[in-house]
C-alpha cells in the first residue's frame, strides 16, 4: 500500500533573505549596509538618520507573525556619556523615518552607555524609539550583549503581547512585553540607531544580520 506523512510540510515564509543581493532594500545613512552577504550594522549615530528597510508586500497582522533571523555580534564598547542604540523589528515607518521620530514599532533594542550592555523587547505607539530607550520604557533580558551569534525570533502572540526569544535555535531567554493594541501597520523591517548625537566610532556597537525570515499570520513556525 501507499504510506501517507501524517506530517505538515515545512511553512513557507512570507518574505526571506540571505543577503546575497540588496534588491529590496532601502537605507538612510551609511551605518548600515548590504555587502558581503549580510545586513552590517554600526550604532554610531553621526547625528542624522541611519535606517536601511525592506517594505513587505503588505502590513504584517495587527495579532500574529513571526520574524526570524542570525544576528552576530562581532563588538561593542561602552563609553560613559556615549549612550547608543540599535533598534531592530517592524516598524509602521521606512528608512526615511529616524530614530528620533515617532512611529508604531515592535523591536529588539540593544543599549551601549558607561556600565551599560543591554537588550530589551521593546515597542512605539506613535512614539521615538530613541526617546523610549533612553527613559528604559522596556523590558530588560537579564542576557547582556556579548561578541556571540543571536538567531532572534520576534512573534507576535496576540494584538496586546509581544514576545522575543534571543535564539530559536537552542533558547536562551524569552522576554514578553505588553504592548497596546494601536501599534498596527507595521509594514517595513526595518533596522536604525538613534538619529541624534555625535558620538566617536570608538563607542559603538557592530555586527551582522543573515538568514532572515518573515512569516505572516502565525505566531509558531
Amino acid at each position: 500500500g501507499i504510506a501517507f506523512s501524517s506530517s505538515s510540510p515545512p511553512l513557507e515564509p512570507t518574505y526571506e533573505t540571505d543577503f546575497s543581493s540588496s534588491t529590496g532594500w532601502d537605507k538612510t545613512g551609511t551605518s548600515q549596509e548590504i555587502s558581503s552577504g549580510a545586513l552590517n550594522y554600526d550604532s554610531v549615530p553621526n547625528n542624522s538618520n541611519q535606517s536601511i528597510s525592506h517594505t513587505l508586500t503588505s502590513a504584517a497582522s495587527d495579532t500574529a507573525y513571526v520574524l526570524r533571523y542570525k544576528d552576530t555580534i562581532d563588538g561593542f564598547t561602552q563609553n560613559s556619556g556615549q549612550e547608543q542604540f540599535i533598534f531592530m523589528g517592524l516598524s509602521s515607518a521606512d528608512d526615511s523615518t529616524s530614530g528620533g521620530s515617532n512611529q508604531d514599532y515592535l523591536m529588539l533594542t540593544y543599549q551601549i552607555d558607561g556600565g551599560k550592555d543591554n537588550i530589551a523587547n521593546m515597542d512605539c505607539d506613535n512614539q521615538s524609539p530613541s526617546t523610549q530607550g533612553q527613559t528604559s520604557e522596556y523590558d530588560l533580558f537579564t542576557t547582556g550583549l556579548s561578541t556571540t551569534t543571536f538567531y532572534p525570533e520576534h512573534t507576535r502572540l496576540s494584538a496586546t503581547s509581544f514576545k522575543i526569544e534571543l535564539d530559536y535555535t537552542s533558547p536562551i531567554e524569552a522576554v514578553t512585553r505588553t504592548v497596546p493594541s494601536s501599534v498596527q501597520s507595521l509594514q517595513y523591517i526595518k533596522l536604525q540607531n538613534r538619529s541624534d548625537g555625535a558620538f566617536v566610532d570608538s563607542t559603538d556597537i557592530n555586527g551582522k544580520l543573515d538568514d532572515l525570515k518573515f512569516y505572516d499570520n502565525v505566531t509558531s513556525v
